[in-house]
């Protein structure tokens, strides 16, 4: 977990560094302006600055935490073992960072500033001011990742959260001049700072029994209770429509070997299928309105072993993909591995999967190497660099390894997301269409590294989706063919071959008003 916890800090690092140090410069040059040019008390500066950056980094963080659900990110390392403690906390530590550095470089411009200009301004007051700004940055943090579940995967969530957090702004200041509502300063976490300005840039009396230190007393409350409440939607919306838990997931107490019992008991319940392979999908159904996208799909995956599923477009590839790793929720129907709950044990982090989606979950701002280790560590792999060199060689992509994500060419980002699922060795890999929109030589050097892959863990169950007859030729040992959502052969390419005559025949015909009889 503390693995996972690295991985998640590093990547966040790797993609703030563009930002923060331009927003350190900012910060300085507008502090020195306001202190500077317009002549304001330094105290009200203190307060205006400290609501106006935290509207300013809940939107950013916000964001980020929506756009790792759009981009499918969280997702698929979820599939591969991401757990959620160590993601929340990285991504909260993450944004601590971030923030206490910006907060604490403006609160130090303010100090220096104020020590050759305005010494008679430091007074306790001002270092109450001070301390109360610092611990904005953990209580911003939390509650921004809080906040980003109220927006789902909507990446203009950016906007819409400037709105919420100018909202809460308003709604403090009203309750603060109408002296109601002060239950709010539990809840709200701009209510401390803005009470502080009001009493300094408005000219209100500070009440004799006031004492700025007791506004820490809620900020840490409200930074312990939205922390929790991010952890609870954490596990409840994942970003997966069948990965999230129940509701009292909390109160549910795991009992191993009842679990095993009945899901063998469910397993001899149902009639006329097989129980044979390591992975088995049963009465797989899925429907989109009146669209039958899976009908009644029954598949057995077994260890050492690679089952190519054929189907042309729409006919339910991906969808069967989503299904087995907890993207999708299937209607009817369930899948498992060893005789227990197969989603469940994704839940769980006890099975090890690598994933290559259709889709590309690559960072524009971070190296090839550096995706390979963020990869190494969010699987909880040690010597992460190490193994990411270890995975550009085995890619043979050693010339592109300092490049960004944006700077890469399509063949060598569908190398990358490859390798992101073959990289720590998972015992269970699925492959959605890994070649596909490829020229034809790269196809034949992913064809090439896959068998690689096989020959270097001999008990892989690998599933790979594709449309090319010619794909499954090569790396299959068994086939399963999908047309219109439903599963019409499985077993071995050659017998398939001779069921369905897979050939390619030619007809000719003559030209009756041209041709000569003779001939």
């Amino acid at each position: 977990m503390y693995s996972q916890f690295k991985g998640i800090m590093y990547r966040n690092l790797l993609l703030f560094r563009r930002i923060l140090i331009p927003m350190m410069v900012l910060t300085s040059v507008m502090t020195y302006f306001y202190l500077e040019e317009t002549k304001l008390n330094p105290k009200v500066v203190l307060g205006i600055f400290s609501v106006m950056m935290a509207n300013q980094v809940v939107p950013f963080f916000v964001y980020s935490m929506v756009d790792d659900r759009a981009s499918k990110f969280k997702s698929t390392f979820k599939i591969m073992g991401l757990r959620t403690l160590p993601y929340v906390f990285g991504q909260f530590m993450s944004f601590f960072v971030f923030s206490f550095v910006s907060f604490g470089l403006f609160c130090l411009s303010m100090f220096l500033f104020c020590k050759s200009r305005y010494p008679m301004v430091l007074d306790s007051y001002f270092y109450s001011l001070i301390a109360m700004m610092m611990m904005m940055a953990p209580l911003i943090s939390i509650f921004s990742m809080a906040l980003s579940f109220l927006f789902g995967s909507f990446r203009s969530s950016k906007d819409y959260s400037v709105i919420v957090a100018f909202g809460l702004i308003v709604i403090t200041v009203s309750s603060l001049a109408s002296g109601k509502f002060e239950f709010l300063r539990w809840v709200i976490p701009f209510f401390p700072t803005i009470r502080s300005l009001m009493y300094t840039a408005f000219g209100q009396s500070i009440p004799a029994d006031y004492n700025v230190y007791s506004e820490l007393i809620p900020m840490a409350a409200q930074t312990l209770a939205y922390g929790l409440l991010a952890i609870y939607l954490e596990n409840l919306y994942p970003g997966d429509e069948d990965l999230g838990k129940k509701a009292l997931f909390f109160l549910e107490k795991e009992d191993g070997a009842r679990e095993v019992q009945e899901d063998l008991r469910i397993i001899d319940q149902e009639e006329g299928l097989t129980s044979t392979g390591d992975l088995i999908a049963r009465n797989v159904t899925k429907k989109f309105g009146n669209f039958v996208a899976l009908d009644k799909v029954n598949l057995s995956l077994k260890k050492g072993r690679t089952c190519c599923m054929l189907g042309q477009n729409g006919a339910g590839k991906s969808t069967f993909i989503s299904i087995l790793t907890g993207m999708l929720k299937e209607d009817e129907g369930s899948v498992r591995f060893g005789g227990r709950d197969f989603k469940k044990q994704i839940r769980d982090g006890k099975v090890t999967i690598g994933i290559c989606p259709a889709y590309e979950y690559i960072f524009e701002n971070i190296s090839l190497r550096s995706h390979f280790a963020i990869g190494a560590m969010l699987k909880g792999i040690d010597s992460p660099f190490q193994k990411a060199d270890q995975m550009i060689e085995f890619l043979d992509v050693l010339e592109f390894k300092d490049r960004l994500g944006r700077e890469l060419s399509g063949g060598t980002k569908r190398k990358l997301t490859l390798g992101m699922a073959l990289i720590g060795q998972s015992s269970i890999l699925f492959l959605d269409e890994p070649t596909s929109a490829l020229d034809p030589v790269s196809r034949q050097e992913i064809w090439g590294l896959l068998e690689r892959a096989k020959a270097n863990s001999p008990d892989l169950l690998c599933l790979l989706t594709t449309h090319h007859l010619e794909e499954a030729e090569k790396l299959a040992d068994d086939v399963a063919v999908l047309a219109n959502g439903e599963l019409r052969f499985t077993g071995p390419v050659n017998s398939m071959k001779k069921e369905f005559g897979f050939a390619y025949k030619i007809e000719v015909f003559p030209d009756s008003k041209n041709s000569d009889p003779k001939e």
